[in-house]
This record gives structure tokens, sequence and C-alpha cells, in this order.
């Protein structure tokens, strides 16, 4: 017996309900994929790391957007930088500070990953799955 659940939650007002239609489902035996096809279509799948890596790796839809990252010195430093500074918001702005060169193709791969800053339905690839 298989019991399959689909919550849909309404989460933005108390006097409009929420409709799913669910058209063209399909079983499969095959195992689901992460990140990489699906987490480009809308926000992401499985967890934020694995959506991350396959996203910017390999044949992910942001790997390009890393590869220029990395084979460019300041961007790679920005990201090494900002890797060993944890959560320390004075190491996180010294980083950006002295590899400000490397900022824009590190905020490109940000946004192919996360979205658009401040814009709404702006999800990148692994946008919600990286909340």
């Amino acid at each position: 017996t298989i019991q399959l659940i689909f919550g849909v939650y309404d989460s933005g007002d108390g006097s409009l309900d929420s409709t799913t239609i669910i058209d063209g489902f399909n079983w499969s035996a095959e195992p689901a994929k992460t990140g990489t096809t699906d987490a480009c279509l809308g926000g992401g799948t499985g967890t934020c790391d694995t959506c991350v890596s396959d996203a910017s790796f390999g044949s992910g839809c942001c790997a390009a957007q890393w590869k220029s990252c990395q084979n460019n010195q300041s961007c790679a430093k920005l990201t090494g930088c900002l890797t060993l500074c944890n959560s320390n918001a004075n190491c996180k702005q010294g980083c950006f500070t002295n590899n400000a060169a490397g900022k824009p193709l590190y905020d490109a791969t940000l946004e192919c990953l996360y979205g658009k800053v401040n814009v709404i339905n702006s999800v990148g690839a692994c946008g919600l799955v990286c909340k």
C-alpha cells in the first residue's frame, strides 16, 4: 500500500482558498534526481548543499558562472576568504574590500543560485531550498 499526501498551504490570507491541479502524474521506478536538472527550473530540490553543489559543478545550470568566478583571481580569492570567515561580518566586509574586482562575478554566481536580490519571485536555481 502506498499513501500519497498532497499538502497545499495557504499562508497569504484567511479568506481565499487554494486549489491545485495535478496533470500528467506518472509513477516511475527511476530514482529521483536532485539539483542539476530540477533545481534549474524553480528554486531547487533536495537539501541546500546538494542543490548548490549540483547546480555549480559539471553540467549544472550555474556551472558557467561558478567557473568564471573561480577562473578570476579576485573572485577566487573572495570566495576563499568568505569561506574562512564563517559568520563574522567584519571578516566578510574585509574580504569584499580586499577583493572588490571579483565581486561582480561572485554576485553573478549568487544570482544564478539564489535569484536576484530584492526581486519578488526570483528564486534562482536553489533559492527555495536554501531559504
